[in-house]
Order: structure tokens, then C-alpha cells, then sequence
């Protein structure tokens, strides 16, 4: 029973191909999940923000940056989604963090951080199951 046999498989370069996309999801799959992760934060502060206004509550928003924007405001390397009251124009909550930390003649009545902590596990699940569902679909595409 001594004899040689060939096999030819076919398919490989393709598969090779589809396989390097899996580690490499498209910026904008990748910024789509960050912000969906980031709004599960940012309705709960919406949900936890002291409301004498509203301007507080209705100022929080999300905003995914990239590396050049980030680096003028945090120290990073990649993209950026900053939760939280938006900062500048005419309805500037300019007093959030002394909501958040209190002072010396207010209490704190944080809703920032208690959100992050309730969501965090939440949002990182969107956000994995996002990226997870961009490179499958690109998968199936075949491309």
C-alpha cells in the first residue's frame, strides 16, 4: 500500500484575506461601536444628573474623537469618545464638575462616575458585540 498521493487545495489566499480583516475592523465600525457603547454611559448620567433646569441633563452628550483631536485634550493613542457635559457655548454647564465634586458650600451630588460604574459592563458588551457583528458581516462579504 505504498504509493504517493497529491492533494490541491484551493481557497487559501482568500482565506488568508478574510482572516486579516477580522483583526482590522474599519474606523468607522469601530468609531460606530464606541459611540453606541459610550450613549449606554451617557443615558444613565442623562438618568442620574440633578435636574433644577435641565440644562445640566440636556447638555450631556458623546463624542468620539480621533488621535489628533484627543491628543489637544487627553494623552492618547487611538480613538477617543469623551462622555459628558459639552463644554463652550451658550449653554456651557460650566459648573458640572462642582456638581459632581461638590464645594465648600454645596454638597456633591455625584451622577458621572455612579453611571460609569452601573454601565461600564454594558457598554463594553455593545461595543464587542458591534465590532464582533462589522467584521462578520465583512466576512461574509467576502471582500
Amino acid at each position: 500500500m505504498s504509493g504517493s498521493y497529491t492533494y490541491k487545495v484551493e481557497g487559501f489566499d482568500r482565506l488568508d484575506r478574510q482572516l486579516a480583516r477580522i483583526a482590522k475592523p474599519s474606523t468607522e465600525a469601530k468609531r460606530a461601536a464606541l459611540k453606541a457603547g459610550a450613549e449606554i454611559v451617557a443615558d444613565e448620567m442623562r438618568r442620574l444628573a440633578p435636574v433644577r433646569s435641565g440644562t445640566l441633563r440636556d447638555s450631556i452628550n458623546v463624542r468620539v474623537i480621533g488621535m489628533g483631536a484627543a491628543a489637544k485634550q487627553v494623552d492618547v493613542r487611538g480613538t477617543t469618545v469623551l462622555i459628558g457635559p459639552r463644554q463652550g457655548g451658550k449653554k456651557d454647564p460650566f459648573y458640572a464638575h462642582m456638581v459632581e465634586f461638590g464645594t465648600v458650600r454645596a454638597a456633591a451630588h455625584p451622577f458621572m462616575r455612579p453611571a460609569w460604574d452601573a454601565k461600564r459592563d454594558d457598554a463594553e458588551k455593545v461595543v464587542a458585540s458591534s465590532l464582533t457583528d462589522a467584521m462578520l458581516k465583512d466576512l461574509h462579504r467576502g471582500t
